[in-house]
């Protein structure tokens, strides 16, 4: 049984560590999401006031476009894996809670045998004495 415990234990620490890989994977994609929407956001006020000044160009407000709509695709793209990896931690999450009650349930059915045994034991040791006190009587 202290095996099984060991095995699951080292199970457990590895999905835990499994849960923070994807954490901070999911943190870094959260991260540049929000790192291309501002960008998106920067590229939209710019070509704004490109649109709206009196230095109008149109190659300026075209290439500007150009760099939003590639930025704008770049930051769903991005929202996207955020999303994926924010999946992965969870299933990550709930494969390491699985984990941990399965070995909390054998930990209690290790305790629990344990003592059923020592409780067998005890009345075995407490058989045997009562044995030999009633063979001792027969003797006599």
């Amino acid at each position: 049984m202290r095996e099984l415990e060991l095995l699951q234990r080292v199970e457990r620490d590895v999905a835990a560590i499994d849960v923070g890989e994807a954490q901070a994977r999911e943190t870094a994609a959260v991260e540049a999401a929000e790192r291309d929407a501002d960008r998106v956001l920067a590229l939209a006020r710019t070509w704004d006031a490109a649109i709206g000044s009196d230095r109008f160009l149109p190659e300026m407000v075209s290439a500007i476009g150009a760099a939003l709509l590639d930025a704008d695709t770049t930051a769903e793209r991005a929202a996207l894996v955020a999303r994926d990896m924010a999946s992965v931690r969870e299933a990550r999450t709930d494969h390491w809670r699985r984990l941990d009650a399965t070995m909390r349930a054998t930990g209690d059915v290790a305790r629990g045998l344990a003592r059923d045994a020592a409780r067998l034991d005890e009345e075995a040791a407490l058989a045997a004495v009562a044995e030999r006190a009633t063979f001792d009587w027969r003797r006599r």
